[in-house]
C-alpha cells in the first residue's frame, strides 16, 4: 500500500504538489492508495525455420575472341552453390497492473478507483545462414543477424516508466 498526500491551491483549479511521503506539518487533502495486482514477465518466444537453397552461380567467365581479338562472347562456367537460412522471430512481453483508490483525506470518503496497467512489447526478426553468401542475399539474409533481448529488469523498468506516467495522468484528471 503507498499513501500519497496532495494539497492544492485554495482555488482548486489544481494541484500544488504531489507527496510520495508525509511531510509533517501538512494538511493533506487526499490520500491514494495504489495496490499492485499483478506484474508479469512472458518467457522468451523463440520461433525458427531452416531453408536451404540452391542455385547455380557463375565460378568463372573467360572472353571468346575471333582472330583479330575482338570479344565475341563469352565462355561462363556455373556450378551449385547452396546456403541454409534460418529466420528467427524473438518476442517477450511484459506488464503491471494496479487498483487505484482516491479517498478524502479528511473524512476517508472514496472519491474514485481505477484499474491502470502498463506493458513492453519486445519483437525481433533477424536470419542467419551457413553456405554461400551470395545465395543467401538472393533469398533475403544479406548479414548474420542476432537478437538483443531485454533482460526481465529492462523489460519490467520500461513497464515502470509507462506506469508512472498513467498514474500521473490519473491523479492529475
Amino acid at each position: 500500500r503507498i499513501a500519497q498526500g496532495f494539497s492544492y491551491r485554495s482555488n482548486g483549479s489544481f494541484w500544488q504538489s504531489i507527496d510520495t511521503r508525509r511531510r509533517p506539518g501538512v494538511r493533506y487533502d487526499f490520500e491514494v492508495d495504489v495496490d499492485l495486482l499483478s506484474a508479469s514477465i512472458s518467457p522468451t518466444f523463440i520461433d525458427s525455420d531452416k531453408t536451404t537453397y540452391t542455385q547455380e552461380i557463375e565460378t568463372s567467365r573467360k572472353a571468346i575472341k575471333d582472330t583479330c581479338g575482338v570479344v565475341v562472347g563469352y565462355d561462363i562456367t556455373y556450378a551449385k552453390a547452396t546456403a541454409t537460412i534460418e529466420r528467427v522471430s524473438v518476442k517477450k512481453e511484459a506488464s503491471l497492473t494496479a487498483v487505484v483508490q482516491v479517498y478524502d483525506a479528511v473524512t476517508g470518503e472514496p472519491i474514485r478507483c481505477d484499474r491502470i496497467w502498463s506493458d513492453d512489447k519486445f519483437s525481433e526478426d533477424y536470419c542467419t545462414y551457413t553456405g554461400d553468401a551470395s545465395v543467401a542475399a538472393a533469398n533475403g539474409c544479406s548479414s548474420k543477424g542476432s537478437a538483443s533481448i531485454p533482460s526481465d529488469w529492462q523489460m519490467l523498468d520500461n513497464c515502470t516508466s509507462d506506469f508512472r506516467f498513467s498514474l500521473d495522468c490519473l491523479l492529475r484528471n
